[in-house]
């Protein structure tokens, strides 16, 4: 078992891969040096199905170590903290500090050193900044294309696409000199290493592009599919009611009441769609009482959203079959 085992999990989750007699690295065993680190186990403890303020014998609570290298003025390190840091708050459904939004729209959406966090900071920021800075960052990402169709080397090129699948793009917007980004990803043979890739399933080989085309096989962003929002707040409270009436609970009654009050009471903003860690805790009580009902009620319901769509039917105007995927993979 190889140590970033995270990088597997976005993979195979990218993919709508069943992950369930799978084994990853225990975040109990990781050495957290950065806030990166941290956001990325929470990432991939909540697409298992795990309690991030909640884990493991040591009752580790991987948020309040993100939280600890947030500094004064709301942001989380050099280099890509901050993005990573911003999903994984996204995912908690935790505050976001203006200043990490304003730092990864003014430097990480036109890194200059960086297209792979371009491509990330795109789909980070969907919803959190107006719509014509957003439609900006978009033209201005666009616009780094090279003369050969990609953005770079093959892994960036990954990134890049799976940021215009976040943010909702037409994939064909991304056509260069007449031709598809698939049609320009099938000429440079990228076929070929994702399927390699796909084989060691490692985490390392070339994984942005695996992700990418996960995410346009899916029509949606990986990390963006887990967020904590309003619609999965609802689900949960909806599904542990029709539980309930099924197999009566005096606790699972007490907690439903207090779910169903904090939601009568909050004011989800569109632009963050904010649950404060009260909430969260609320929340993850719930689960700890549906789990004892079915194993697989948080993997398969509580963090993931419906089932979507396969192809690209949800991206409009792009016309593109199941048939000319399986093409691309051949």
């Amino acid at each position: 078992m190889w140590d970033n085992s995270c990088w597997s999990v976005f993979m195979n989750m990218a993919a709508d891969v069943n992950v369930d007699e799978g084994y990853v690295h225990s975040p109990e065993k990781e050495n957290y040096t950065q806030a990166t680190v941290y956001a990325r186990q929470i990432l991939q403890l909540v697409m298992l199905g795990y309690n991030p303020y909640d884990f493991g014998d040591s009752h580790m609570n991987l948020v309040e170590g993100l939280l600890s290298f947030k500094n004064k003025e709301g942001l989380f390190g050099g280099y890509a903290n901050n993005e990573w840091a911003l999903m994984a708050l996204k995912v908690c459904g935790e505050e976001i500090p203006d200043a990490l939004v304003d730092y990864v729209k003014k430097v990480d959406l036109y890194n200059s050193k960086s297209v792979d966090m371009r491509g990330w900071a795109l789909a980070e920021l969907k919803g959190l900044i107006p719509d014509e800075e957003y439609i900006a960052g978009i033209i201005a990402l666009k616009g780094a294309q090279t003369e050969d169709g990609t953005w770079g080397n093959i892994n960036t090129t990954g990134c890049v696409i799976t940021g215009f699948v976040g943010a909702g793009v037409n994939m064909d917007y991304l056509k260069y000199n007449g031709k598809g980004i698939l049609d320009i990803c099938q000429e440079k043979n990228y076929q070929e290493a994702i399927a390699e890739a796909v084989k060691k399933n490692d985490g390392v080989t070339l994984k942005d592009i695996v992700i990418a085309m996960g995410d346009v096989i899916q029509g949606s962003n990986v990390w963006q599919r887990y967020d904590l929002d309003e619609s999965k707040w609802d689900k949960l409270i909806s599904d542990a009611e029709d539980i309930y009436k099924q197999q009566p609970d005096p606790d699972l009654k007490n907690i439903l009441e207090k779910a169903n009050k904090i939601k009568e009471e909050k004011e989800y903003t569109k632009a963050a769609e904010k649950i404060y860690i009260e909430d969260i805790k609320l929340m993850n009580g719930i689960v700890d009482l549906l789990l004892g009902y079915d194993n697989t009620y948080l993997m398969s319901i509580i963090r993931k959203q419906p089932p979507f769509m396969k192809g690209l039917q949800n991206f409009p105007g792009y016309e593109i079959s199941d048939k000319d995927m399986m093409d691309f993979f051949k």
